[in-house]
C-alpha cells in the first residue's frame, strides 16, 4: 500500500473543489442550519421542548452534510465533474440512515474506550493508594508523588484515545462511498491505519489542529462582535465555521482517495519446451 499524499497540496485541491462548487455546498450549509437560525432568533421566546426539538434537527442534519461534502469530493477528483442537487438527493436516501448509525456506533465504541480508561485509572488509585498516601490538599498533591502518576496517565490516556479515534478515522467516508458500513465500515478504516499507525496519526493530528485553530480564529471574532452565542451572531459563527473549514474537510476525503490498493501481482508466464 502506498500513501501519495502532500496535506499544502490537497487542501489547495480542496480549496479549489470548494470555489467550483461553492454555490451547492453553501446553499446547502445554510439550508441545514435553519433549525439553528429558528433556535437563535427565538431563543428568549421558545420553549424548551422546542429547543431540544431544534437541536436534535440541527444534530441529524449532520450526516446529510458529510454524504454532501464527500460525494462531491468524489465526483470531482475521482470523476472530474460537478456535483448535482439531484445526485445529492438520491445518496442521501441511499446512505443517510447508513452514515447516522455509523457515527452513533463510532461515538459509543469512543464513549466506551473512556470509561474503560477512567475504570482503569480508578483500580490502579486503589491499588496504589495501599502504598502511597493519598493528598488531602492541592498543595500536599502538588508536591507528592500524585502528580507525576496523574500525569502519566493521562498522557497514556491521551495516546490510548487518540490511536482508537485514529484507528476509525476513515469509517464514515467509507460507509458513503462503499457498501461497507458499521463495524465492517470500522474494520476496513482499522486496516489502512494499522499499515502505518503513527504516519495516520501524526498526520490526522495535523488535520485535527488545523481545525481547531479556524474554529478559534472565527469564534474569537464572533466573541469581540456579541457575548450571547445563542443571538443570530452565533448562529452566523457556526455557519462560517463550517464553510471555513470545509476546504480541509475536502483535503481529508482527498486523503483517503489518494491512498493506493495494494496493486495485483503480475502474472508471470513461464516458458514451456
Amino acid at each position: 500500500m502506498t500513501y501519495k499524499f502532500n496535506i499544502i497540496q490537497d487542501i489547495k485541491t480542496g480549496s479549489n473543489i470548494f470555489v467550483k462548487e461553492w454555490k451547492l455546498l453553501i446553499s446547502t450549509i445554510v439550508v441545514f442550519f435553519i433549525p439553528l437560525l429558528i433556535y437563535s432568533i427565538g431563543n428568549d421566546y421558545l420553549w424548551t421542548s422546542i429547543k431540544v426539538i431544534l437541536f436534535l434537527l440541527t444534530s441529524l442534519l449532520s450526516p446529510a452534510l458529510l454524504i454532501l461534502i464527500t460525494k462531491l469530493t468524489e465526483n470531482n477528483y475521482k470523476k472530474n465533474k460537478r456535483y448535482s442537487l439531484k445526485e445529492f438527493l438520491k445518496d442521501l436516501k441511499n446512505k443517510y440512515f447508513d452514515t447516522l448509525l455509523t457515527i452513533i456506533l463510532m461515538g459509543l465504541i469512543l464513549l466506551a474506550i473512556g470509561i474503560v480508561l477512567l475504570i482503569i485509572f480508578f483500580i490502579i488509585g486503589a491499588i496504589l493508594s495501599i502504598f502511597i498516601k493519598i493528598p488531602t490538599s492541592i498543595e500536599e498533591f502538588l508536591t507528592s508523588p500524585w502528580v507525576l502518576i496523574s500525569f502519566l496517565y493521562v498522557l497514556i490516556g491521551f495516546f490510548t484515545f487518540l490511536i482508537a479515534y485514529s484507528s476509525i478515522f476513515f469509517t464514515t467516508t467509507i460507509t458513503i462511498v462503499t457498501k461497507k458500513k458499521y463495524l465492517e465500515a470500522m474494520r476496513a478504516s482499522f486496516r489502512i491505519v494499522k499499515k502505518k499507525l503513527w504516519y495516520f496519526l501524526g498526520t490526522i493530528v495535523i488535520f485535527e489542529t488545523i481545525i481547531s485553530i479556524i474554529q478559534l480564529i472565527v469564534k474569537t471574532i464572533f466573541g469581540i462582535l456579541s457575548k450571547d452565542p445563542s443571538s443570530i451572531l452565533g448562529f452566523l459563527q457556526t455557519v462560517v465555521i463550517q464553510i471555513a473549514i470545509l476546504p480541509i474537510s475536502i483535503a481529508i476525503i482527498i486523503w483517503y482517495f489518494s491512498i493506493d490498493k495494494k496493486p495485483l501481482r503480475k502474472k508471470v508466464k513461464v516458458k514451456t519446451k
